[in-house]
């Protein structure tokens, strides 16, 4: 294959994953269904997470991260999306399904999807 050829192919891969993290989950990773409650409570074991909340606060942070406070039934989870992947901001109101990598915010002592990889609005 020519060089060419091979750039024109990076590119266009390049150019499905940027597509995928902005507007649908990668299709090469498995994002596991969880409650917030789940994550909440640290009870996440896998790598990559998706759950579904009514966004209750959007806030741009010092450092450029934005944050975003989902609620479940009983518990909150918090959202952020990094500078490097940075993301739309939802409307406070609206019911979203989040995906992103659970993590311990061990700072603020809570669990988190950081970074956010993505979202979308749910009916």
């Amino acid at each position: 294959m020519s060089r060419t050829a091979l750039v024109l192919l990076a590119a266009i891969l390049v150019g499905l994953v940027l597509v995928a993290g902005a507007h649908g989950q990668a299709p090469h990773r498995r994002y596991h269904p969880v409650t917030i409650e789940q994550l909440a409570a640290g009870m996440v074991p896998w790598p990559y997470a998706q759950l579904v909340g009514r966004v209750r606060m959007v806030r741009t942070e010092q450092d450029g991260d934005l944050h975003i406070t989902l609620t479940g039934r009983t518990a909150v989870a918090i959202l952020e999306c990094i500078s490097e992947l940075p993301c739309r901001k939802p409307p406070v109101g609206a019911r979203i399904r989040a995906w992103g990598i659970p993590r311990e915010d061990k700072e603020h002592g809570w669990w988190e999807l950081h970074p956010l990889l993505g979202w979308n609005v749910q009916p």
